[in-house]
C-alpha cells in the first residue's frame, strides 16, 4: 500500500462520516499529514475514550511540533484520556519561536509544562529560552518526529535534569507504530506496539529497506504493508525487556526532505536552486546536520558539488554558498541566509568534490547526518 492509496481510502471514509456521523463524535480523531512526502493522507481514527498514554498523570503538557494539523491533532486526545479533568494542553509551533523569544519564554513559564511532547531540535530550542527552575519542573520529555542524535539526547538531559526522556516512532496519518523507547536498545530503535506489524520491503545485504506497516486505524479500516516513507531494518536478537524485535530507524527514504533546526529541506528545493549554476554544477550532494556550539544546537548544510569543468577555488565555493542561501527557501517565507543570520544555521560550506557521484537506482541528493 502507498501514500496514494490511503490518501483514496481516507476520502472514503470522510465522505461516510460525513454521511452518517457516529452518535459519540467525540471519539473520532482526523489525522492528516502535512503532504511533504506526496499527497496529503487524511483518515479518521477511532479513538478509545479510556486508552492509555504516557500523558495519564500530566497536568500541563506542552505540545512542541512544528504543523498546525499535528498539534490540533494531539491536544483533544490528550485532554480527554488524561486521568485529571484539569489537565492543560499548551501547542506552539515553530513560527511561535520568532523574535521577540523572551516573551514566548514567559508566558512557557507561567505555563509551567510538566510534560513536554515534539520535535528534539524544537525542544532544544524553547529550552535556550527557559528559566532554570521552568526546566526543572519539566518531570518527561517524549521525543517524535525526527531522527535523534546522541548529542541531541545529552543535551536535552542537561537543559532538563528532573525529567525522563523517551522517544516514539509515530507516523501522523496512522497513529503510534512503536512503543515508547526501552533502556535497553540504543537510540532510534523502537519495539513496535501491540497491534502493529512491520516488515522490510526489498532489504539489502544490511537488512536496509523500506518500512511497511500493517495495523488497524480505524472500526472500519485496515491498512497492509503501508510504505510509511522510511528506512529501516529489524533486529530479531530478543531484547532483555522480553520484545522480540526492534525496528532501527534509519531516516526518509531518499531523504526526499528532512526537519532540521526548526527548517524544511527539500531535494525539490535544492534541485531547483542548483539549476541556477549552470556554469559551476553538474551534479550536488547536500549534507544536513546539526552541530552544537556551546549548549546550543545550530543546523549546517554541506554543499558537495561536481563539475565537468573541474575544481573551483576557495573564492567561487564562498560565491556560490552566498548565492545558493540567498536562492534557498527553508520556511515558506525565509530562505537559508535568513536563518544563517539569525543564529539557526550555521554558513554554508561548499566542497568541490573530484569525481562523479555514484549513481543508484533512486536519486537521493539530500543526506541527513547523525553524529
Amino acid at each position: 500500500m502507498e501514500r496514494k492509496d490511503l490518501v483514496m481510502i481516507g476520502e472514503k471514509i470522510l465522505a461516510d462520516f460525513i454521511a452518517a456521523p457516529p452518535q459519540d463524535n467525540r471519539t473520532r480523531v482526523i489525522r492528516m499529514t502535512s503532504g511533504t512526502t506526496g499527497g496529503e493522507p487524511l483518515v479518521i481514527i477511532s479513538q478509545p475514550p479510556k486508552a492509555a498514554g504516557w500523558f495519564l498523570a500530566a497536568e500541563r503538557i506542552l505540545v512542541c511540533y512544528g504543523s498546525l494539523n499535528a498539534r490540533l491533532n494531539n491536544i483533544l486526545p490528550y485532554r480527554r484520556n488524561s486521568a485529571s479533568s484539569n489537565v492543560r494542553v499548551f501547542p506552539i509551533e515553530i513560527n511561535d519561536m520568532r523574535e521577540p523569544l523572551s516573551s514566548l519564554g514567559d508566558i512557557v513559564a507561567d505555563f509551567k509544562p510538566d510534560r513536554i511532547i515534539g520535535v528534539p531540535s524544537f525542544i532544544m530550542r524553547l529550552a535556550a529560552i527557559l528559566d532554570a527552575d521552568t526546566r526543572s519542573g519539566v518531570k518527561m520529555l517524549r521525543l517524535a518526529g525526527e531522527m535523534i542524535s546522541a548529542r541531541q539526547k545529552q543535551s536535552l538531559i542537561a537543559w532538563f535534569p528532573k525529567a525522563t526522556v523517551s522517544a516514539i516512532y509515530v507516523a501522523t496519518e496512522i497513529g503510534p507504530i512503536s512503543k515508547p523507547t526501552c533502556a535497553h536498545v540504543p537510540l532510534n530503535h523502537y519495539h513496535v506496539r501491540d497491534g502493529v506489524t512491520v516488515e522490510i520491503s526489498e532489504p539489502d545485504d544490511n537488512g536496509v529497506g523500506d518500512i511497511l506497516v500493517s495495523t488497524t486505524i480505524s472500526e472500519t479500516m485496515s491498512i497492509e504493508k503501508y510504505r510509511v516513507g522510511d528506512v529501516g531494518r529489524i533486529h530479531t536478537t530478543p531484547c532483555p525487556c522480553g520484545a522480540a524485535e526492534t525496528i532501527e530507524l534509519l531516516g526518509r527514504r531518499g531523504s526526499d526532505y528532512l526537519k532540521l533546526a526548526g527548517a524544511l529541506l527539500r531535494q525539490e528545493e535544492f534541485n531547483r536552486v542548483s539549476l541556477l549554476f549552470p556554469n559551476s554544477i553538474d551534479d550536488y550532494r547536500a549534507e544536513a546536520r546539526e552541530v552544537i556550539q556551546g549548549t546550543t544546537p545550530k543546523g549546517k548544510v554541506t554543499l558537495r558539488i561536481y563539475s565537468s569543468r573541474g575544481s573551483g577555488t576557495e573564492e567561487l565555493a564562498r560565491e556560490i554558498g552566498t548565492r545558493f542561501s540567498r536562492e534557498l527557501f527553508v520556511t515558506p517565507t525565509q530562505t537559508l541566509s535568513e536563518l544563517v543570520k539569525k543564529g539557526i544555521f550555521l554558513p554554508m560550506e561548499v566542497i568541490f568534490e573530484q569525481h562523479p557521484f555514484p549513481q543508484k537506482n533512486k536519486e537521493v541528493k539530500l543526506l541527513h547526518i547523525v553524529s
